[in-house]
């Protein structure tokens, strides 16, 4: 396990056990920081072992009104603002800047380990599934797979109008008691994915919150696996 910095990102590396066929990039959400996900790798690489894993730390610290003190080790990919009836604000320019420094990384990502995008899986949490499905869906690159776990799409003019990238290969995994991201917002995303014609599966669990349990974790490893045993 290596710890580095790149692009403004502070990132630890997990090296893959047996010979490196992808790279999975890992999103924590908001208030968080690349801990959550390091400490879950152990369990996805008994299965995954091809995959490298990149975990980086968002690269801003949390200082907005949604929190009352702001650790040094929280961070958030954008800020949020809530308004007077309590509903969260998101600002699509915030989501856009943060996925120009994620583009950044990712462009690092493929020159330091050799893969294209297509070798490449992102997976997110909360607000960094926001970013990954914000990056796949606006950007032209194509990815192995984009992994939404607790997330949704937010589209919003003028980016509503953009040219959509119709050629990802989506997961959606979600609680239907999430009262963080709400499952409506989940139902959103999903007649998005449909209006434009996206390829994407999904998992939803009665009594799951705004969390990562083991069988969701199961089905980001099952995913991995069968779209990595295809490219072979």
């Amino acid at each position: 396990m290596t710890n580095s910095s790149i692009a403004s990102l502070k990132y630890t590396e997990i090296p893959s056990r047996e010979e490196q066929k992808n790279v999975m990039l890992c999103l924590h959400g908001y208030g968080s920081n690349k801990e959550d996900f390091v400490r879950l790798v152990p369990y996805m690489q008994e299965t995954l072992k091809h995959t490298t894993f990149i975990v980086p730390n968002a690269p801003f610290q949390c200082h907005d009104d949604l929190m009352s003190s702001s650790p040094l080790n929280s961070h958030m990919w954008f800020p949020l603002k809530i308004d007077e009836t309590g509903v969260n604000i998101i600002s699509m320019d915030s989501i856009s800047k943060a996925s120009d420094i994620l583009m950044e990384f990712i462009m690092f990502v493929q020159n330091k380990y050799e893969v294209t995008t297509e070798q490449i899986v992102l997976l997110g949490f909360s607000q960094g599934a926001i970013l990954s499905l914000h990056n796949c869906l606006y950007h032209n690159k194509t990815y192995m797979g984009v992994i939404s776990h607790s997330g949704a799409f937010y589209s919003y003019e003028p980016f509503a109008k953009a040219k959509i990238n119709n050629t990802q290969n989506i997961l959606l995994l979600h609680g239907k008691i999430d009262y963080i991201v709400p499952f409506e917002l989940f139902e959103h995303t999903v007649n998005f994915l449909e209006k434009y014609d996206v390829k994407y599966n999904f998992y939803i669990r009665d009594d799951m919150g705004h969390y990562i349990e083991e069988d969701t974790l199961d089905k980001v490893i099952n995913f991995v696996k069968t779209n990595q045993d295809k490219n072979k």
